[in-house]
C-alpha cells in the first residue's frame, strides 16, 4: 500500500476535518434560480430535493467539459462551489448566460467556508472551531 493510500486509509478510519475554504463559491439567487443553474449544469437541479448536494459538470453548448463542480441547493439560493484554479474563469462564464433571467450571481469564496467532517459530529468540535 501506497504512504497515500495508507494517509487516506488511516484518515477515514480515525476521521478527521476537510478544509474545502480555498474553493471558489458563487451564490445564485433570484425567482429563476433553480431553473438557470438547471441549464447551465449536468446535475438535475429541477428535480432536486432542498437541501441537497449534486456533483456536476459545466460543459459548452459542444458537450467540452469546463468545470467539474458542487451544486447546494438551499431554500432561498443555489451555491456552486469549484476548485480554486477555477476562480478567474467561472464567475463570468456564469454571468455571460443570464440575459432576461431573475438570477443575481454573487462570489461569496470569502464569506462562505466549506469544511467537511469525516467521522465527527459537530458537537466533538471545539468551541473556537464551531463558532467559525
Amino acid at each position: 500500500m501506497s504512504n497515500l493510500a495508507a494517509a487516506y486509509d488511516d484518515f477515514r478510519q480515525r476521521g478527521g476535518i476537510v478544509d474545502l475554504v480555498s474553493r471558489v463559491k458563487l451564490l445564485f439567487t433570484g425567482a429563476d434560480r433553480a431553473r438557470y443553474i438547471n441549464g447551465q449544469v449536468t446535475a438535475n437541479v429541477a428535480t432536486a430535493k432542498t437541501p441537497s448536494v449534486n456533483p456536476a459538470c459545466v460543459t459548452t453548448a459542444k458537450g467540452k467539459l469546463c468545470a467539474d463542480v458542487f451544486v447546494s441547493i438551499g431554500p432561498s439560493g443555489i451555491l456552486v462551489d469549484a476548485d480554486a484554479s477555477l476562480a478567474e474563469i467561472l464567475p463570468p462564464r456564469f454571468e455571460r448566460y443570464i440575459i432576461a433571467d431573475d438570477v443575481q450571481v454573487d462570489d461569496v469564496t470569502e464569506t462562505i467556508a466549506i469544511v467537511h467532517l469525516l467521522g465527527m459530529s459537530l458537537e466533538s468540535l471545539p468551541d473556537a472551531i464551531r463558532a467559525h
